[in-house]
């Protein structure tokens, strides 16, 4: 019972906590010297964005068309609660029990605020598409700057070839079920052929519905929420266990504890629900008044994945016994994926509507929507790194299509990529392609993010123990910034930078080695593109020049 008690104790500590920083960072914007332009109307600001992004060195290219609720759409889609939970629940609760979602969940959404905050600050001071790896160079170089870009790109790439791959296995489990035929390796290819070419094509051509369309996806994935949990409160409740059950530590089949590295293995499967946070970063540059709008979709994408994706995880725990999830976890494997109980979500999603597949479809759709909002991040950050001439091909991929407003070739290259990654990690891995594409996302993403977080502390640390001499233009970038929590900034950052590196390890030790071997990887070619290149970035800016 205590146990229980503290649990709860826990998850609402860390909904409290959300509105504290929330509160805070109001305070900090009202103490700064922005002033929004909207006020005196939509052409002001847009003239004020200009100008901010010009600052830079930085031409505006991209048209800015997008509004808050957009912002929010691609780090919540990108996200992906209900595709991240339809493939990953399963996996997680078999290897970690349901404590992952009593204990370990509210600690890995305490722990990925922080990191949110952080992050949130970077693209507050820096509102441009790369505003990571943009940090990372004026803070530290050009080495760490190309650095950051590569593994943030990489990163963004492996969520898109995680999504493709699962939509395609559910779809191809879907229809298979519908149409009485056998998967097969050749219908999975097929329908991962159909949904990247599909998802390439409306990012190229359906531009005018890309703002639209990131809004609808975010409402998709909440109608879900609020269907199934209609669906298994009018059945099941109170459910088939009780709640005592989450804080317990048991395995799965509850005949005894859950050994610490399955729980580890369950907790990283799990956090991959707050990968992804950084997604309305990448469209800064096509975001009304970025500073502040920005950064707010950064944190609240960040809180509202956690306070429903607990409100619905607990309620599909609770109800799992009694949906028939339990002989699915202990007598279904797939080994296409490589985990057991990956269809887990999805039966007991149906189960809730009587076995409707309307609820099935409606997840293939919400997936599709993720990858291709995913697809749309990938573009743009792909873009940025190509107009600053730190990738191959950068003439190519820099080019913008003038009609549209947007980059004219990353989206094709971003579902080519993708489809690649799919395809190297199933002839390395035969019999797995969650865990592999889990592994490069995190660990690439976590370290990107580490560079410019640490190179902050690094200078915050000098400046204070040595005082070292501070450019007053790296100084003013940060003062200026108007989403900020103030005196508690270190300590976010440095709470961030920790749990960062410690997720790193923990993913290359419990998931797969293969992250750190696509760091490395990726290492050489910077290393390959240097040597032939020998020159740096193409805007002077970054050089402080």
């Amino acid at each position: 019972m205590i146990a229980t008690i503290l649990g709860m104790i826990l998850a609402l500590s860390t909904c409290l906590f959300f509105i504290v920083i929330a509160y805070k960072v109001q305070e900090g914007v009202a103490r700064s010297r922005y002033q929004s332009m909207l006020r005196y109307g939509a052409e002001t600001q847009l003239f004020q964005d200009k100008y901010d992004l010009n600052r830079f060195g930085i031409a505006q290219l991209l048209v800015r068309r997008w509004g808050g609720m957009s912002a929010i759409g691609l780090s919540f889609n990108v996200m992906a609660l209900i595709g991240s939970a339809s493939l990953l629940f399963g996996p997680a609760i078999n290897e970690g029990g349901l404590s992952v979602i009593g204990f370990a969940m509210p600690i890995i959404a305490l722990l990925s605020i922080c990191v949110s905050v952080a992050l949130a600050e970077v693209s507050s001071a820096i509102p441009t598409a790369g505003s990571i790896y943009h940090t990372a160079y004026k803070l530290g170089g050009r080495v760490w700057g190309v650095r950051a870009g590569w593994f943030h790109t990489a990163g963004h790439l492996a969520l898109l070839a995680l999504y493709i791959g699962g939509c395609a296995f559910i779809a191809d489990y879907l229809v298979s079920e519908m149409l009485g035929y056998k998967s097969s390796p050749t219908s999975f290819w097929s329908i991962v052929a159909i949904i990247a070419l599909s998802q390439a094509t409306f990012n190229q051509w359906g531009f005018v519905l890309l703002e639209k369309f990131g809004q609808f996806a975010v409402w998709l994935q909440l109608f879900i929420v609020i269907s199934v949990l209609t669906g298994l409160v009018w059945l099941f409740w109170p459910g088939g266990y009780s709640p005592v059950l989450l804080y317990q530590f048991q395995t799965i089949s509850f005949d005894g504890n859950v050994q610490s590295g399955s729980f580890l293995l369950g907790c990283m499967l799990l956090l991959k629900l707050f990968v992804g946070m950084d997604g309305a970063a990448l469209g800064a540059e096509e975001t009304v008044e970025p500073s502040i709008r920005v950064p707010w979709a950064i944190f609240l994408s960040t809180a509202y994945t956690f306070v429903i994706g607990l409100v619905l995880l607990t309620f599909m725990s609770l109800t799992m016994g009694m949906t028939g999830g339990l002989n699915l976890m202990q007598g279904y494997s797939i080994s296409l994926m490589g985990l057991e109980g990956i269809l887990l979500f999805l039966q007991s999603a149906m189960a809730g509507w009587g076995g409707s597949s309307i609820i099935a479809v409606l997840i293939v759709i919400s997936l599709w929507g993720s990858g291709q909002q995913s697809m749309l991040v990938c573009s743009r950050a792909l873009f940025s790194l190509a107009r600053d001439e730190t990738i191959p091909f950068s003439n190519q991929l820099s080019k913008i299509c003038v009609h549209r407003g947007q980059p004219q070739h990353t989206g094709w290259v971003s579902a080519m990529l993708a489809v690649l990654m799919i395809i190297i990690v199933l002839i390395v891995r035969e019999d797995g392609l969650l865990l592999p594409l889990l592994s490069i996302a995190i660990i690439s993403l976590h370290v990107s993010y580490t560079i410019p977080i640490g190179l902050r502390l690094k200078l915050w640390w000098e400046s204070r123990k040595t005082s070292t001499y501070v450019e007053p233009n790296v100084e003013q970038i940060w003062h200026d910034a108007p989403w900020n929590v103030g005196s508690w900034s270190t300590a976010f950052q440095i709470v961030a930078f920790v749990w960062l590196a410690a997720s790193t390890i923990i993913t290359a030790l419990y998931v797969d080695l293969i992250g750190f071997i696509c760091l490395a990887a990726l290492l050489l070619g910077i290393k390959v593109m240097d040597v032939r290149l020998n020159r740096g970035l193409k805007y002077s800016w970054i050089d402080g020049k």
